[in-house]
């Protein structure tokens, strides 16, 4: 309905915390209308991205870097420009540094695979350990990280 009904003033784009395109729309209506019809084909994954930055967005941390905020809800920006290892580390530190490739992609937008990937790279640069638990679960320890919060 936002993107109906001001589209041309880029609400939409306001909406999605775009605030430069906002901007622009809004100065161009919709860059003569051909920018809001691009949307009506785009605007579902433009919101998926969104709402895939903001449940994500605790979990990373931004303070220190200096990204516009469309350049943050671009996925390809995010593959490219965002460290996986942290955010596996990350991720293991929130659970005694003990993860699996499973928690990791639950957890975050790495795929299982990538995430077993990335796993088995700290291992074979020492940074971490497998362990097998008594159901033969392989489960990965990453070192250093207290198991102790």
């Amino acid at each position: 309905m936002l993107w109906f009904f001001g589209g041309t003033l880029g609400a939409h784009k306001f909406y999605l915390d775009n605030f430069f395109m906002g901007v622009a729309y809004f100065f161009t209506a919709g860059f003569l209308g051909i920018g809001w019809l691009y949307d009506l084909f785009t605007l579902g994954r433009q919101v998926r991205e969104y709402n895939q930055f903001r449940e994500y967005e605790p979990l990373l941390n931004f303070e220190n870097l200096s990204y516009s905020t469309e350049q943050l809800y671009n996925r390809r920006f995010y593959q490219k420009h965002f460290d996986r290892e942290k955010i596996i580390l990350q991720i293991a530190r929130s659970k005694n540094g003990r993860v699996t490739p499973m928690d990791i992609a639950v957890d975050s937008p790495i795929s299982l695979d990538d995430a077993k990937k990335e796993l088995d790279n700290l291992v074979s640069r020492g940074y971490a350990d497998l362990e097998v638990t008594e159901t033969g679960m392989v489960v990965y320890k990453v070192l250093g990280i207290s198991s102790q919060i």
